[in-house]
Parts: structure tokens; sequence; C-alpha cells
């Protein structure tokens, strides 16, 4: 992968991003890290194959630098009855799932994961994302497969833009820059079925043409459906937001307009690495 640096950022910002003994994925490898695992086959094969031709600017990873300092911090949480950073293994139909969990309490066999992340990704998910919950119950089944109990999981969110005046509004806000979610335990034979869809996705994908890759699912896309706006002169927001056009046209009263509002996708257009070698991008922008 290539790193810019588009806004002349100092150089040992740009050494801590590029210093990286990380050499990319690889498609013909028999292991898989959960993170990997949960995440789309399309985008995995298509970085693997194009690895040497990726560009990320540096100032995209600052993200990166400060989840990986609140780690080191956190590694300070260690006691004699907890274990940190703690790399397990399993072979699930000749697919190795290799995760490394970052703190297992002995005391209370809970499992806990730090996430440096928004506080709107709190206020939108405030029992956790879906991609936390699957990844948290694949630790909890590594760590009960290697004779570990887990009574419970926990994401600790480190709140990176907490607002002291917006947490006085209350909601879903989180009240304090640390957050603490409680991550739902599913049953051993539920994480194993999901694992073994997932293993069995990427197996079936390996070696397989960029054009007939599986797509990504809406909910990998953070595809937003287009919605239909019952406008009104004079005033800035809709009068009411229609899921079709039909029912836009039937909530519309005398006076008012109606107006589409195109559907995003939100990963495709500006966080994922590998849309220009997507056919499936190219064709929803128009074959650009």
């Amino acid at each position: 992968m290539n790193i810019t640096n588009k806004h002349n950022l100092p150089e040992s910002i740009v050494r801590a991003v590029t210093n990286d003994t990380y050499t990319g994925p690889k498609a013909d490898s028999d292991k898989i890290s959960v993170t990997t695992l949960i995440g789309p086959p399309r985008i995995h094969f298509l970085k693997c194959k194009y690895w040497a031709e990726l560009t990320e600017d540096v100032m995209d990873s600052i993200w990166k630098i400060l989840g990986s300092a609140a780690h080191a911090i956190m590694e300070r949480a260690d006691s004699k009855d907890s274990i940190q950073e703690e790399r397990m293994e399993k072979t699930i139909d000749g697919l190795t799932i290799s995760g490394a969990f970052d703190l297992y309490d002995g005391k209370t066999q809970e499992l806990h994961d730090y996430k440096t992340t928004s506080a709107y990704t709190i206020v939108y998910n405030p029992t956790g994302k879906d991609d936390w919950i699957r990844q948290m119950n694949i630790y909890s089944y590594l760590l009960q497969d290697a004779g570990f109990p887990v009574k419970g999981c926990k994401i600790i969110a480190i709140i990176r833009d907490h607002s002291a005046s917006k947490a006085l509004d209350g909601g879903n806000y989180p009240p304090c820059p640390i957050h603490i979610i409680e991550i739902p335990l599913w049953e051993k034979e539920k994480t194993e079925e999901y694992i073994k869809g997932r293993v069995a996705i990427f197996k079936s994908s390996k070696g397989l043409a960029d054009d007939i890759l599986p797509p990504c699912t809406k909910e990998e896309m953070w595809e937003k459906d287009g919605t239909w706006a019952v406008m009104k002169e004079g005033r800035k927001t809709a009068v009411k937001v229609c899921a079709t056009e039909l029912e836009a046209k039937n909530a519309c009263p005398p006076g008012c307009t109606i107006v589409s509002r195109p559907g995003s996708r939100n990963r495709c257009e500006g966080y994922c690495p590998v849309n220009k070698f997507c056919n499936i991008y190219k064709a929803y922008k128009g074959g650009i």
C-alpha cells in the first residue's frame, strides 16, 4: 500500500503511519482474522489482489494512531488475574480463525474490548454495532474453547469527540468520555453456525474472478434507501418523508411538491479502499 501526505503533515506523523510491519492480506493463507471473517469477502480478496496499488493518505490513518495509543495505555490495566492481548486460534472446516482480544478478567470472567470511536456511533448504536457483537462473540467462543469461561462481554468505548454540553441533553448521548456497552452473549451453537457460514463464504470466494466475487450486502455497503419528501414552499424541512413515490403522492396536500432523495452507499463512497477495482461500485456510479 502506498501512503500519501496530501496535507503536508510532519514527518514524525508520516513515520508513525508508515513504520508498520504489516504487508497486506494474503489470498492463499489458510488463516483468517476475526475482523476479516465478519467483513465482506469481496473487499478482502480485492485487497489481497491489489494491495500494492492501494493508496491511503496519512490523514486517514490518524484515528488508527489514536486507537493504538489508547490500547497501549490500557495495557497498564494488566493484573495477575487478567489476560491481555492474547491471540487465540481454532481451525474450523479447514480455515484457522485467529483473534486477539483486549482483556479477559479472570475474577469476573468477563471479556473486554476497547473501541476508540465517535459519540454519535454510540448514539446510533446504543446496544453496540452489529460487527462488535459478532466480533465479541467469536472471541468469547475462542476463549471458551481454550478453557476460559466467559460470563459477559463489554465494549469499553473511548469517545474521542465527547461533548460535556451535549451530554446534558440526555438521550442516547454518552454521559462521559468512557462508555460501557454490555454485549449479548450468543449460545455456543449460534456462534458455531455463524462462524461456519462465514468460513464457507470465504472458502467459496477464494480464487474467483473480481466480477463474480460475492457482492457486499446492503448492510456491508452501509446502504440507505432512497426516499420521497413532501415539501412545502417556504419550509426547509419536509412535511413528510416517504419510502415510495406512491406513498408521497397520497400524502401530498395541495400546494406541496414531491422531491426524490436518492439513496446512498456510504461505505462504498467514502470508506472502501478497493472501490475503484469493484465492478459493482463502477456500475453503481454509472460505469466510471
